[in-house]
């Protein structure tokens, strides 16, 4: 289960993600506690088309900074902002731990255990369906433990690393 606080036009959402099945295209979502199934198909490199409950969505990344994301769903643009760390999900250890959110190959490692990493860090890149997706850091901290080297196959939401707040 991966875990984000999103916060849209001043409002906060806590979004839990979790795998229904061994297809990675299949998941369920919980949206301040209430509960959605949901799949996703790739249309391109930014742009997946997600059916929720029975209704479709076709959403695309617009663009992306280290504190934001805008997307494009079903023609109408929305800005998120990122939340640094997901505060609800943090354990006694202080340790955030970064899944994969998607299911392809590691490209490259860009860390070790001990090196210090700030918010948008990139840390991991992974290559799905001919693309690369750059994973950064949400937290200022050292990396405790990388879990992947370059040329592991990962599912999407596979732990890749954890980080010592």
């Amino acid at each position: 289960m991966t875990y984000y606080e999103l916060e849209v036009d001043g409002v906060r959402f806590g979004v839990e993600i979790k795998s229904d099945s061994d297809d990675e295209n299949l998941f369920s979502l919980a949206l301040d506690g209430k509960s959605y199934h949901a799949s996703l198909s790739y249309v391109n490199k930014n742009e997946v088309s997600v059916m929720l409950n029975e209704k479709s969505f076709n959403v695309e990344l617009v663009d992306e900074g280290i504190d934001f994301i805008l997307l494009r769903i079903n023609g109408e643009e929305f800005k998120i902002a990122r939340k640094a760390g997901r505060e609800g999900q943090r354990n006694s250890s202080s340790m955030e731990e970064l899944y994969s959110p998607l299911p392809g190959k590691v490209i490259s490692v860009l860390v070790r255990p001990g090196d210090a990493v700030k918010l948008g860090d990139e840390v991991v890149i992974i290559e799905s369906m001919k693309m690369e997706t750059a994973l950064r850091a949400d937290v200022d901290g050292v990396v405790a433990e990388v879990l992947v080297k370059k040329d592991d196959v990962v599912k999407r939401g596979q732990k890749l690393l954890s980080i010592r707040v």
